[in-house]
């Protein structure tokens, strides 16, 4: 779904689309597929290809990994954007999650 955006932003900017583990076309670890392993591999591959510096951008569930990559590494994101999901732990998120109208987040 990132392909367009990219090819847009691309002329601008180093875009570093890669799938999260266990979705997309990515595998499922044997372990860490929880929020903060999978921002520490995020970073861990963001830094391997020479970068320190980052805006970073998460749709849906990837949402949630941007959101932890930026809070252990506030020092490094430079942006972020969070977009089309809800924080788990912020006041709120649980009714919104449960509300019958947002049927989507039961898929």
């Amino acid at each position: 779904m990132w392909k367009p955006l990219a090819s847009v932003l691309a002329p601008r900017f180093t875009v570093i689309a890669p799938d999260l583990p266990g979705i997309g076309d990515s595998s499922i670890p044997k372990t860490g597929i929880d929020t903060k392993t999978s921002a520490q591999r995020m970073h861990t591959a963001v830094r391997a290809l020479g970068y320190s510096e980052v805006r970073v951008v998460g749709h849906d569930i990837g949402l949630m990994v941007a959101y932890a990559c930026a809070a252990m590494y506030p020092q490094e994101v430079e942006k972020l954007v969070l977009m089309d999901a809800f924080l788990p732990g912020v006041d709120g998120w649980e009714s919104i999650y449960n509300s019958p109208r947002i049927w989507h987040f039961r898929f």
